[in-house]
């Protein structure tokens, strides 16, 4: 098992510089052991498709063959597919997730993620907003809800979306930036410069 883990970081750490290349025999040696899970047939899923390799699709399927309820490969199919633009396709995917499991955390953030890349404002906000009623102490939800609010032109809520996301973690420069911006916007300079400080 220390090596299977081994070979697993090893192949994380090739992607993340992204030799693919490098990454896929790895992937393949972990994919071939026997009970090999969902995720290793994920893994090489990605990695196959990345580089443009026909087999990701055979393998994605394989994935979602070992358990036909678990989200997990639909989400990640969204992903790739939203990385790449192709947002009406990620949307289908997030939606199917939702239809099997309506409380899907990170579904419904990424659909909210993907209709705003889609410039479906509105709609991305209220996926959030059902997101925020399950945990509203994410940094990343906080943050985007306020990027939304934001572009609507909705600036004293996108305030208090930054202003949430700085009270959840130190170093939250970006939160810091924004939250000030938005208080400029509605006039509260001197709570804006504080917040501009703590963004330095």
């Amino acid at each position: 098992p220390d090596g299977l883990q081994c070979q697993s970081a090893l192949a994380d750490l090739l992607e993340r510089s992204g030799r693919m290349d490098e990454a896929l025999p790895l992937r393949k040696a972990l994919a071939a052991q026997k009970g090999a899970g969902a995720m290793n047939l994920l893994a090489l899923a990605k990695v196959e498709r990345e580089l443009g390799l026909p087999d990701w699709e055979s393998h994605f399927a394989a994935a979602r063959a070992v358990d036909p309820e678990d989200p997990a490969p639909l989400i990640l199919l969204g992903e790739w597919e939203a990385g790449q633009g192709k947002w009406e396709s990620a949307i289908l995917h997030y939606e199917a997730v939702l239809d099997m499991d309506p409380g899907n955390l990170l579904a419904l953030i990424q659909m909210g993620i993907t209709l705003s890349g889609a410039k479906e404002l509105s709609k991305a906000q209220g996926f959030l907003e059902q997101a925020l009623q399950i945990n509203p102490n994410l940094y990343q939800l906080q943050l985007q809800l306020g990027f939304v609010a934001d572009a609507q032109g909705q600036y004293q809520q996108a305030a208090a979306h930054f202003k949430r996301a700085t009270e959840l973690g130190p170093g939250r420069r970006q939160a810091w930036r924004r939250y000030g911006s938005d208080l400029l916007r509605i006039g509260r300079h001197r709570l804006a410069l504080v917040a501009f400080q703590q963004a330095a």
